[in-house]
């Protein structure tokens, strides 16, 4: 009828972001550490070629057993930019410090990376909220309410490598530690006298 017609004769207006997520188009306002927007479709994630070999490298480094914190501390000893630095460089100025994370390299924004599904070329959207409801605060929601589109973009790392790197530092977090003080013994050493 008319109202069919009618809507037909408006303008196209742009796809909402609820429909952009779920084609795994990348919405978010800022690539992710390791990529870039395309130039020729800003819902496009592409390599960026400074930071992708950083993420290669914290991945090939989780696979041969590294925890968080020693990966942290050898892109720190190395001179590799933060996340914060990196965006600094290119006079980006995000607003929230949960974005960036902090000015040199932590064991939790190595993590960050590690269990981020975008590095295997996955978009994921809806993971916070921030809207009335949430009193505009940032609020993670439930993973079930995420928006996961599998092989969006050229990955950085295999499927195979980005479960090798979990398995490895699982290992790491858990074992156990082979010797063992007491408390009583560790302050008997301490008090000792050094004798040569």
């Amino acid at each position: 009828g008319s109202t069919t017609r009618s809507r037909l004769t408006w303008p196209p207006r742009p796809a909402p972001a609820a429909v952009l997520a779920k084609q795994g188009k990348y919405i978010a306002a800022f690539a992710p550490f390791g990529y870039q927007k395309s130039e020729d479709d800003k819902h496009m994630l592409v390599p960026n070629p400074v930071t992708a070999p950083v993420v290669r490298l914290i991945f090939e480094l989780a696979t041969k057993g590294m925890k968080y914190t020693e990966i942290a501390n050898y892109l720190n000893d190395n001179g590799y930019d933060s996340i914060f630095e990196h965006y600094q460089k290119l006079g980006v100025r995000r607003c929230y410090e949960r974005d960036i994370g902090q000015h040199m390299w932590s064991p939790s924004t190595v993590m960050g990376i590690l269990y981020n599904e975008v590095y295997i070329g996955s978009v994921i959207n809806n993971k916070t909220a921030d809207n009335i409801d949430t009193g505009h605060q940032v609020v993670q929601r439930d993973k079930e309410d995420w928006i996961i589109v599998e092989n969006c973009h050229e990955p950085l790392v295999s499927v195979e490598d980005f479960k090798l790197a979990h398995k490895m530092i699982a290992r790491r977090e858990k074992s156990p530690r082979k010797t063992r003080a007491s408390p009583r013994s560790c302050t008997r050493i301490a008090s000792a006298p050094a004798s040569d």
